[in-house]
């Protein structure tokens, strides 16, 4: 249900955590679902408000051990009662054909790659929340949802190049 401004909007962009461990901020990739528009800087996300499916955006690379990604839910859509999912992929999204994108996000697991996938991570979000996710060394991934205590949402498969991929819906 989730439905991000374009980045004419005037709207607080999401606090910057310094990171440590990288030099390049992380974006959006051009690789998205049929029902998504990227800003021109792929730093804002929207989805059709007149279709549920095909939200999906992924990072631009792939997501480094200790590195802190924050979504800023800058806006929602009333007309559908949705959530927001969020996975971890060894697909590299240069080679992902958009046509092979399933209607659930849940399908994903059935594809040849490293595909997880949580749905409703942040449990009914507003316009103003950040939502935090990082991949410890351990393999654990914690999100934090405006600041508050953490939680692991799941374990990964670290050995590997893992992509963060959200569903919008």
């Amino acid at each position: 249900m989730m439905d991000l401004p374009n980045e004419m909007s005037h709207e607080p962009l999401p606090q910057i955590y310094s990171n440590k461990f990288l030099e390049q901020s992380i974006q959006f990739h051009r690789t998205r679902g049929c029902n998504v528009r990227l800003s021109s800087n792929k730093c804002v996300a929207e989805r059709n408000s007149n279709h549920y499916s095909q939200g999906y955006v992924f990072t631009n690379r792939p997501l480094a051990i200790g590195e802190k990604i924050v979504l800023q839910i800058l806006r929602t859509d009333e007309m559908f009662t949705g959530s927001l999912a969020f996975g971890l992929t060894s697909c590299n999204p240069n080679f992902l054909n958009v046509a092979d994108l399933p209607e659930d996000s849940h399908h994903l697991l059935d594809r040849r790659e490293y595909w997880t996938v949580i749905k409703d991570v942040a449990n009914s979000p507003m316009a103003g929340d950040e939502i935090a996710f990082t991949i410890t060394e351990s393999g654990e991934v914690i999100m934090t949802k405006n600041r508050q205590r953490s939680i692991t949402l799941m374990h990964v498969d670290i050995s590997q190049n893992l992509w963060g991929f959200f569903d919008l819906y």
